[in-house]
């Protein structure tokens, strides 16, 4: 018997995927932390993820600073392709 397993996965920056995601502590109400932090600093956020708690949203790079010194935030990182391979 042959056992396969998964190769690596690989994650890039992809015009597919231009925006943003950012990660939130956990227990953390993605949607209305997400729109609390849109109206605070001007954002427009794309979609909201309960289960992982964290949105995706377009920033610019001083808005991506100002993001991560938020207290509820965990990780800011370039969306992104992932292929696994």
């Amino acid at each position: 018997m042959i056992l396969l397993r998964p190769g690596p996965a690989r994650r890039h920056q992809s015009p597919r995927a231009p925006g943003y995601i950012v990660s939130l502590e956990q227990g953390t109400d993605a949607q209305a932390t997400a729109d609390e932090l849109a109206a605070k600093h001007g954002l427009e956020v794309q979609r909201a993820f309960q289960s992982l708690p964290g949105f995706s949203v377009e920033l610019t790079p001083g808005t991506v600073a100002a993001i991560r010194r938020e207290p509820v935030v965990t990780l800011v990182e370039h969306d992104g392709v992932v292929e696994a391979f």
